[in-house]
C-alpha cells in the first residue's frame, strides 16, 4: 500500500504543474486572441 500511495503522489505532482503551465499560457494569450478576433470582425 505504501508503494501505491507513493506512486500516486508522484503522478499528481507533474499533472498539477502541467495544468498550472496551461493556465498561464491561456491567461497570457487570451487577451491577444480576443484583440485579434475583434480586428477580424471589424474587417
Amino acid at each position: 500500500m505504501g508503494e501505491l500511495r507513493f506512486l500516486s503522489t508522484m503522478d499528481k505532482a507533474p499533472r498539477a504543474r502541467k495544468r498550472r503551465r496551461e493556465n498561464g499560457w491561456s491567461a497570457r494569450n487570451s487577451p491577444r486572441i480576443g484583440a485579434l478576433r475583434k480586428i477580424r470582425q471589424r474587417s
